[in-house]
């Protein structure tokens, strides 16, 4: 999770790619250039908790929780912790599904 924020908060493209290159419903292209723009408009993520819920998940992987401080000109209030869920694959440390509320 800690490689996911990073490559957010630096709009690390190539890196982005590689993490959610794993992706089950959105293309990966679609995602990387969501979350490059919002990193490009100054929006930053800090990792304020991550719950592991179990392994072997119906998609492959460990599921996952995760709360996530948002900052940035374009958040409401200009701060908003945020909830979020998906999968990631293990030891490759890929992005199956990634989804963050608002």
């Amino acid at each position: 999770m800690n490689s996911l924020v990073d490559a957010m908060n630096a709009a690390d493209e190539t890196r982005l790619t590689y993490l959610l290159g794993g992706g089950v419903f959105q293309t990966t292209r679609d995602a990387v250039g969501l979350l490059l723009a919002r990193s490009r408009a100054g929006e930053r993520w800090t990792l304020a908790r991550l719950d592991i819920n179990g392994h072997n998940s119906y998609y492959g992987g460990i599921d996952f929780g995760v709360y996530m401080r948002r900052t940035g000109p374009n958040v409401n209030a200009g701060e908003v912790d945020a909830a979020g869920k998906g999968v990631v694959e293990c030891p490759e440390g890929r992005f199956k599904i990634f989804g963050l509320g608002p």
